[in-house]
């Protein structure tokens, strides 16, 4: 009997708790049990980051809902884009005086290719001038360079430097190489410059430095994608600077979180 009684005090003391526990966010309809939940399906670094501050993960989370989604598609080693994929509001960078090119036929989509005049022209006050070697690349181009990469270098070395034509990120128009597209890049002022000030402009490193067994990439110091502000701000607050953790991740749970938000972004 006073077994029972025992186990019907605690039962009654942790519904009680429960009950005392507020939601996360109030623009979230999460309990703190789904909440829970949703932090047991992240990463365990971010994971632990977002449960010390629900609140401001999950403010994080609502502006990340406000970014346009295709900003955010995921392409990798599995994920890629079809042959016709093509971003419809391209856009010349020759229209940007302020950007210096290598070329003169590189296309970005409008609001990467705005964000990257803004950040060009900020690098250039600061005294490091940017030049742009890449952008855009239909699917059809970068079939003709990952073919040509085979035959001279081989798979091993081609798989780990080109993606497979549809897996490029160069395709999806926001992504931009910064000249030169190798390792001399590594430590240029250009570079360390875009370490610091890069994410202010909504450009994320795509391929980090020991990140490779994740990536399926080499490290590329001179690879960004533009992701807008509120993804740079989780990518590095809480996925460790990992753009690939984060939009894996995001690709998964997006559909959830903005089940749960109350009212659109």
């Amino acid at each position: 009997m006073k077994k029972a009684l025992s186990l019907l005090l605690v039962s009654l003391a942790a519904t009680g708790c429960a009950k005392a526990e507020k939601p996360p966010h109030p623009d979230f309809s999460l309990t703190a049990a789904s909440w829970r939940e949703l932090t047991a399906r992240m990463p365990v670094e971010t994971a632990r980051l977002a449960a010390e501050d629900p609140a401001r993960f999950l403010s994080g989370i609502r502006e990340v809902l406000a970014t346009p989604r295709d900003l955010l598609v995921l392409v990798d080693k599995t994920r890629g884009l079809g042959r016709e994929a093509v971003p419809a509001d391209l856009v010349e960078l020759t229209r940007y005086p302020s950007l210096r090119l290598n070329r003169n036929d590189l296309k970005m989509r409008r609001a990467a290719a705005d964000a990257l005049a803004a950040m060009s022209d900020s690098a250039r006050k600061a005294g490091v001038p940017l030049v742009v070697a890449s952008s855009f690349r239909t699917y059809a181009y970068q079939e003709t360079l990952f073919d040509w990469n085979l035959k001279t270098y081989g798979r091993e070395v081609t798989e780990k430097e080109i993606a497979r034509p549809g897996h490029s990120q160069h395709q999806l128009g926001t992504v931009v190489d910064f000249d030169p597209t190798d390792e001399k890049f590594h430590g240029t002022p250009a570079a360390l410059w875009l370490e610091k000030n890069a994410g202010d402009f909504g450009f994320s490193l795509s391929y980090p430095k020991g990140e490779e067994a994740t990536t399926g990439y080499v490290y590329e110091s001179w690879h960004y994608r533009y992701v807008g502000a509120a993804a740079v701000s989780m990518i590095d607050r809480y996925f460790q600077g990992r753009q690939q953790g984060f939009l894996s991740w995001w690709d998964a749970e997006e559909a959830t979180y903005r089940k749960a938000l109350k009212t659109a972004p």
